[in-house]
């Protein structure tokens, strides 16, 4: 039965070569590289991929190749090709097939000889390797090639891109030239391995997520390379499921991978949550429907899923693209080093998609392009890391600078401001509103009694005009000063608080809402003030050259006083009640019950409360006025039946408490 089987092969195989193309002939030993046996074969197309070889051994349906390119994508079933080579010598020798399509499912050489088949031969990244060369980047036959005319029968099927590139090589020049591809490509990888080193070291130093994420774009780009490349063939032998699951759909996950974090370094490097806020929510929703997309190729046919990767890949590069040339106008200076890392990776790409449709020549530039654009792309990226990190810092520098000079203007405003709020507020008051206080916290409010001191200029009106100005401005800030007197902040201790300021005169308080410096008799400081008072006016009218000094009017009363502060419009701090107008009624009655008197000096009215309240070195000092003897009541307090007044001239003084 045999040898029935063998005569028909050898007759199928007479017939075959009389209808293959021009054969082969192979030179002699170490003269042979690279010889690409397509454009001398025949092929034919198996849809059904089912033809064992006793059915392609009959088959009538070849085709020269010399019509087609050696790529057929995506050609549904298998690929067969008849090639015819002859060795004129009279020895066997050794050649190589080399496959340079790493990604081929499944590859079955058929080596026929005198119509035996002498050689059988499997591999692919589906199948188990059987005969082909072990520990090889590229699916590899070794043939031992017969005296005379040998006949090669090749099935390849794969699920995306099939290629009937084959190349015949002497052992000695493919070695050679292997060893040069394994060098080269090591240094790339290798520094693809680096640079990944580099930005993890640079990630736990700076804790920016920037260069974790770009640390896990580059290892998974780097898995997709190993994959593609086949480096990863040399070290990982076997036909294991793990295995023909990393080098299929782990290729997929791996760039799925690599773009998703792509987008989110792209999205935290070019700042687009601060630029662009619509483009970094794009971006985010781009990033996660390709997150989304990394188990489908578990439960997709693998051809739907590679032409989704394909898409995937020239979509993110465009886009990445675009989003550098966008910031790089936008004048952010690290994007043009982002943009021309990702131009040149995208010419890489290009350049190996061009040489994978057969448009460009096999060689060692065309094969290892995308790796070479990887490592450029990488160490231009890894420089755009550090432009980025001193354009923050710069950037952040010049913030800071502009912050501090805004900082120290604004200090220089409101040291302005509360210098100015000086004038018309206490220094407690604006410590209280630096800590956070409104204003109406910072005064007591409320009902309370003090003694009230009205001063008032007698024939203000006769003083000389160009004078009497600058004399009261002068006399009152010396009143206002000796009300300060004893001022203690924490306390809330003051001599008197200046009630309001009236042309020619003021208002003034005792023991309300400053309480007296070290709990002092309020009557005995007021009266304490009223001579100061007197005093400063006689000493001011003498300084200004007043040839005849004008005199004062001074009263004091102990009434009740109302503290408040507005409800509405200009929150300003107000004071009434009965013991002001009292105050006012008292300095009056040097025009009513004392306008007899011929005064010397200037004059202290003083209520029977006030008297009552004096030490008795101050009540010697009076004089009582009593209101019934001529008839007579005090306006808006009839029910006092007497005064007490004094002339005050310019000795006449007591020294006050000291400012805390």
């Amino acid at each position: 039965m045999g040898l029935i089987t063998n005569i028909m092969l050898l007759v199928l195989t007479l017939l075959a070569s009389r209808l293959s193309a021009e054969p082969i002939v192979v030179p002699a030993k170490n003269e042979l590289a690279a010889l690409d046996i397509w454009n001398q074969s025949e092929y034919q197309i198996d849809t059904e991929g089912a033809m064992d070889l006793a059915q392609v051994l009959r088959a009538s349906g070849w085709k020269a190749t010399s019509d087609h390119a050696s790529s057929l994508p995506y050609v549904k079933g298998a690929l067969w090709i008849r090639t015819v080579l002859i060795n004129r010598s009279h020895e066997s020798f050794q050649l190589l097939l080399d496959h340079p399509y790493v990604l081929t499912d499944e590859i079955t050489v058929h080596l026929q000889h005198k119509g035996q088949m002498i050689q059988i031969m499997t591999a692919g990244d589906r199948v188990a390797s059987d005969g082909a060369v072990a520990h090889s980047r590229n699916p590899v036959f070794s043939l031992r090639l017969q005296p005379g005319e040998n006949i090669l029968y090749i099935k390849v099927k794969n699920s995306a891109l099939v290629s009937g590139k084959f190349d015949l090589w002497e052992p000695m020049p493919y070695f050679n030239k292997v060893n040069k591809e394994l060098v080269f490509v090591a240094v790339l990888l290798g520094s693809l391995l680096i640079l990944a080193c580099y930005n993890l070291f640079l990630y736990f130093s700076m804790k920016s997520k920037v260069y974790l994420h770009y640390v896990i774009y580059l290892l998974a780009f780097l898995s997709v390379q190993i994959i593609f490349s086949g480096v990863s063939r040399i070290f990982l032998v076997g036909s294991s499921e793990a295995l023909v699951l990393y080098w299929n759909e782990g290729l997929h996950v791996s760039v799925k991978i690599a773009w998703t974090f792509a987008f989110s370094f792209a999205a935290h490097f070019l700042n687009l949550e601060a630029f662009h806020p619509k483009l970094a929510r794009l971006v985010r929703i781009v990033m996660l429907f390709v997150a989304s997309s990394l188990l489908t190729g578990f439960f997709l046919p693998y051809r739907l899923d590679s032409a989704f990767v394909v898409f995937l890949t020239i979509a993110s590069s465009l886009l990445l693209l675009g989003l550098g040339i966008w910031s790089s106008l936008r004048g952010y200076r690290p994007a043009i080093y982002y943009t021309a890392g990702w131009a040149v990776l995208l010419m890489a790409s290009g350049v190996m998609a061009l040489k994978t449709a057969g448009l460009l020549p096999i060689n060692l530039f065309t094969t290892w392009a995308q790796i070479l654009g990887a490592a450029i792309e990488g160490l231009v990226l890894s420089l755009a890391l550090g432009e980025r990190y001193n354009y923050l810092q710069n950037r952040s520098t010049a913030e800071r600078e502009i912050f501090i000079k805004k900082l120290v203007e604004k200090e220089a405003s409101k040291a302005h401001s509360y210098s100015q709020l000086e004038k018309i507020i206490y220094p407690h008051q604006i410590e209280l509103i630096k800590n956070g206080s409104n204003l109406e916290q910072t005064m007591p409010t409320g009902q309370s009694e003090a003694c009230v001191i009205a001063f008032d200029t007698i024939s203000s009106s006769k003083i000389d005009r160009n004078k009497a100005r600058a004399f009261l401005n002068d006399t009152f800030a010396l009143c206002y000063r000796d009300m300060l007197a004893g001022y203690n902040q924490k306390k809330m201790q003051a001599s008197a608080y200046r009630l309001k300021e009236v042309g020619d005169g003021f208002f003034c308080s005792v023991g309300f809402p400053f309480q007296t410096p070290n709990g002092e008799n309020p009557a005995d400081l007021a009266m304490k003030l009223a001579m100061q008072f007197s005093k400063n006016f006689h000493a001011e009218a003498l300084r200004h050259g007043f040839l005849k000094p004008p005199l004062a009017s001074i009263s004091i009363v102990f009434g009740e006083v109302e503290a408040y502060y507005p409800s509405a419009g200009v929150v300003e701090y107000n004071m009434f009640g009965r013991g002001i107008i009292l105050a006012d009624r008292y300095e009056k009655l040097r025009k009513g019950a004392l306008r007899q008197l011929v005064l010397t000096g200037n004059l202290l009215v003083i209520d029977a409360r006030i008297f009552s309240m004096l030490s008795p070195n101050f009540q010697v000092l009076f004089q009582r006025f009593d209101v019934d003897s001529v008839q007579q009541t005090i306006r808006d307090d009839e029910q006092a039946n007497c005064f007490y007044f004094t002339e005050l001239h310019h000795g006449n003084s007591q020294p006050l408490p000291a400012s805390a």
